[in-house]
C-alpha cells in the first residue's frame, strides 16, 4: 500500500501537468478505439457476407437498367436456388438534401433472400396487401420519427407518375430489424415493384439489381459465368459477382477511409509514446533529489524503477480506460455511418495492450537515467 502511496503522489506532483497529459492520452485513446473499431468492425462485417448471394448488374453500371424476364431465365439455371431483384428509386423528403436509399422490389422475395433482416410476418403480409406499402428500416423510422400508419410523400426528379405528377405518397406498413452482416440493407426504404411499374411513366419491367442465391457457395463462380454468359448475347449485358466482391465495389471509398484511419491510427500511437514519456522524463529529472532521498532510506535501484514504471503505468491505464469508455459510449452514433456493427472485443483488449507497452517504453528511459544519476550531486542539488 505504501509503493501505491507513493506512486499515486509522485504522479500528481505537478497535477496540472499531470492532468493535461492523462487528457491528451485520453483523447488520443478515444480515437483510437474509435478508428480501430470501425476497422475491425468492417472487417468483422466482411467475414459474414453470405457466398452463396451473387449480385447480377449491368455491366456498364449498377445504374443502367435489367429486364424482368431475364430473371426468369437465370432461375432456370442448374444450381440457382432463388432470385430477388429491385429497381432503384431516386426520391427525396420535404428537401431535396433528404435523399432517401429507396428500392422497389418484390419484397416478400427480398425477404425471402436475406432472413437476418428480422421483419413480422404480419407486417410482410400486409405489404403484399398495401398496394402502396413501404417497409423501412428501424433506423430510417428513428430518424424521421416515423410509425406504422404513417403516409410519406416522396418527390422524384427521375421518376414521374403516369399522371403528370412527381410525388410519390406510401404507407409504412412495416419496420424492420437491421442486420449486422448486411450493412448495405440497413437503411432502406421498401416500396412494392408491382406498384411503382404500374404508376411510374416509363420504364416499367427495368431493375437495376438482381440477387440470386445458389445452393452450392462452391459452385458460385460458375454459375456466375454462366448468368454472365446466358446475356452475352443481349443488348443488356450483365457482370456477376459474389457478395463480398460487390460489397467492395460498394465500400471503395470506405476502404481508401480506412487506410487513411490507418495512418491516423499511427500517427495517434506515435503521439502517445511522445506525451508519455516525455512527462516520465520530465517528471523524473525533476524529482531527482526525492530519488536520492528514497535511496539513503534504503529503497534499492530496482523499487525505484519500479515506482517509475508504476507511474507510466497507472497514467496510461487510466488514460486508456477513459479514452476506451469514450469510445464505447460514441461508436454507436459513429458506427451508423456504416451500418449496424458493434465495437468488437478485440478492440479494448489489444487497446489495453498498446497502453502497456507504451507505460513500459515511456518509462524505459526514466528509469535508465534514474539508475545513472549521481547520489552526492542530487541530494546537493546539483
Amino acid at each position: 500500500m505504501n509503493h501505491l502511496l507513493l506512486i499515486w503522489k509522485g504522479l500528481w506532483r505537478k497535477p496540472v501537468r499531470t492532468a493535461l497529459t492523462f487528457a491528451s492520452m485520453t483523447v488520443a485513446f478515444l480515437l483510437f478505439g474509435l478508428l480501430n473499431g470501425i476497422n475491425q468492425g468492417l472487417d468483422h462485417v466482411t467475414e459474414r457476407f453470405h457466398l452463396d448471394r451473387l449480385y447480377v448488374m449491368n455491366r456498364i453500371s449498377m445504374y443502367h437498367p435489367l429486364i424482368l424476364p431475364f430473371a426468369q431465365q437465370v432461375e432456370k439455371i442448374p444450381g440457382v436456388e432463388d432470385v430477388a431483384y429491385w429497381a432503384y428509386f431516386v426520391g427525396y423528403y420535404q428537401r431535396p438534401t433528404v435523399q432517401l436509399p429507396i428500392v422497389a422490389a418484390d419484397v416478400p422475395r427480398m425477404f425471402r433472400m436475406y432472413p437476418e433482416l428480422k421483419l413480422p410476418r404480419s407486417q410482410l403480409q400486409t405489404m403484399g396487401i398495401v398496394k402502396s406499402g413501404a417497409v423501412i428500416s428501424k433506423s430510417l423510422a428513428k430518424r424521421f420519427g416515423w410509425k406504422i400508419g404513417d403516409r410519406v410523400p416522396i418527390k422524384s426528379a427521375i421518376w414521374p407518375r403516369k399522371d403528370g405528377g412527381d410525388i410519390w405518397y406510401f404507407d409504412i406498413v412495416g419496420i424492420y430489424e437491421p442486420a449486422e452482416a448486411s450493412p448495405a440493407l440497413n437503411d432502406l426504404f421498401f416500396v412494392n415493384l408491382d406498384y411503382f411499374d404500374e404508376a411510374r411513366a416509363f420504364g416499367a419491367g427495368q431493375v437495376h439489381l438482381m440477387i440470386v442465391r445458389v445452393n452450392d457457395e462452391k459452385r458460385s463462380g460458375a454459375i456466375a459465368q454462366a448468368i454472365d454468359k446466358l446475356a452475352e448475347n443481349s443488348p443488356l449485358q450483365t457482370r456477376t459477382r459474389t457478395e463480398n466482391a460487390y460489397a467492395a465495389v460498394q465500400w471503395r471509398q470506405i476502404n481508401d477511409l480506412r487506410t487513411v484511419g490507418n495512418f491516423i491510427i499511427g500517427a495517434v500511437l506515435f503521439t502517445l509514446l511522445v506525451v508519455s514519456a516525455s512527462t516520465m522524463m520530465q517528471s523524473v529529472r525533476q524529482r531527482f533529489a526525492e530519488l536520492a532521498v528514497l535511496m539513503t532510506l534504503g529503497f534499492t535501484p530496482a523499487r525505484i524503477a519500479g515506482l517509475i514504471l508504476g507511474e507510466a503505468l497507472l497514467l496510461s491505464l487510466m488514460a486508456a480506460v477513459a479514452g476506451f469508455g469514450l469510445a464505447a459510449l460514441a461508436f454507436p452514433a459513429v458506427a451508423e455511418l456504416f451500418g449496424a456493427m458493434r465495437m468488437q472485443p478485440s478492440v479494448f483488449v489489444g487497446g489495453l495492450a498498446i497502453a502497456l507497452g507504451i507505460a513500459l517504453v515511456s518509462a524505459l528511459l526514466p528509469i535508465v537515467r534514474a539508475m545513472r544519476f549521481s547520489l552526492v550531486a542530487a541530494l546537493s542539488g546539483r
